[in-house]
């Protein structure tokens, strides 16, 4: 969808180049005459002002290479710039009639394609968010220290020698692209990319489609400070928050899933390993001030099946405390020797009747790099 966006809009860029030729005098047409009138000819513009009328075309012509650059780029503020783009097309397309009438049909073709660039795998706007870049370049070198098994406490045998391959690097920070679908009232769509750097912090930027309009925006906690914002078309606000709270919520997310998909994380005394049996192991993890127990369940078959610990918040509207955060794991995948959630749904009251109505989160990690 984005391709077929791509070449259309370039396409539509040229069809308005005869409209400054003509008025120009540059280029003759038959079915494209050269006069001083537009509007079915109730408005004589004079020579001069056809002449600004043609200049007209030829910037919309431009404007449209300029939009399928940004769409092939996946540029944010494409979206801004495709609505005007195709708005003053179609104006200039009504006051051109009849000739124009393909030029405007076309308009809304065009349209159409936008729209729909938002529902297309593809089609979404790539996330971009400057601080994630940075993060993820800040990220220290690997060691060189390698998973040695021998080397994990028996509490954490469990789940290291499950999720990580003997003699895989211990990574110092992953980057994750992932799809899925996000509750905010109903469901919604996101494209999302995150980076976790356990001395640092996390952030999750993302691009939602809510109601045909993209969201864009991050949720993250760098150096123990949280912080989320949010906004249509990357331009109007939506949602803002920072604060204790959202810093202590903040601080359990990253502990959480720094557990699930940055296990060497947990290696080499970075986390206090408690009790393990056949279906659960436990471990303690601090983070700027703030601790937390994390239980790992573990399927029949040997695979991991859930992760909950709990988690600061207030998901009720109510007082905020710890309530039961869970993340029940669909289905797994290795990358690059480590075996990590790839389907997952999350939400609050984990292991109460309430964890179903909670559920808000659903994502399909499609990649995974390590550094």
């Amino acid at each position: 969808m984005r391709y077929l966006l791509v070449v259309f809009a370039v396409l539509h860029g040229i069809c308005h180049l005869p409209g400054f030729a003509v008025n120009w005098r540059l280029m003759a047409m038959p079915e494209l005459l050269f006069r001083t009138t537009i509007l079915q000819g109730q408005v004589d513009l004079g020579e001069t002002g056809i002449r600004v009328w043609g200049v007209i075309w030829l910037a919309l012509a431009v404007a449209f290479a300029v939009l399928a650059v940004g769409v092939w780029s996946r540029a944010s503020w494409w979206l801004l710039m495709a609505p005007v783009a195709v708005g003053f097309s179609a104006l200039c397309c009504v006051l051109a009639l009849p000739e124009a009438r393909l030029g405007l049909a076309a308009n809304l073709l065009l349209l159409a394609l936008v729209c729909a660039a938002f529902r297309f795998p593809g089609g979404s706007p790539a996330v971009r968010h400057p601080g994630l870049e940075r993060l993820w370049n800040s990220a220290p070198a690997g060691s060189g220290a390698v998973f040695d098994p021998n080397a994990v406490p028996e509490a954490g045998l469990a789940y290291l020698q499950h999720a990580v391959a003997p003699g895989t690097p211990l990574a110092a920070a992953v980057r994750l692209r992932m799809h899925g679908e996000i509750k905010l009232g109903r469901w919604h769509p996101f494209h999302a990319e995150q980076v976790i750097i356990p001395g640092r912090g996390m952030i999750w930027a993302a691009n939602v489609s809510m109601f045909g309009l993209p969201v864009l925006g991050a949720d993250q906690v760098l150096d123990g400070a949280g912080r989320m914002d949010w906004k249509i078309l990357d331009t109007v606000p939506v949602m803002h928050a920072e604060g204790p709270d959202t810093s202590r919520s903040g601080a359990g997310r990253l502990m959480g899933e720094m557990a699930a998909w940055l296990p060497s994380a947990l290696c080499n005394g970075g986390a206090e390993w408690l009790t393990a049996d056949s279906e659960h192991s436990r471990f303690r993890l601090a983070w700027f001030g703030e601790k937390t127990e994390l239980t790992v369940v573990f399927s029949p078959e040997g695979g991991v099946s859930a992760f909950w610990f709990p988690r600061w918040g207030n998901p009720d509207g109510g007082k905020a405390r710890y309530i039961d955060f869970g993340v029940v794991v669909e289905q797994e995948r290795t990358f690059g020797g480590y075996t990590l959630p790839s389907r997952v749904r999350a939400g609050w009251y984990y292991g109460t009747d309430r964890f179903a109505e909670s559920d808000f989160f659903h994502a399909t990690i499609d990649s995974a790099e390590f550094r």
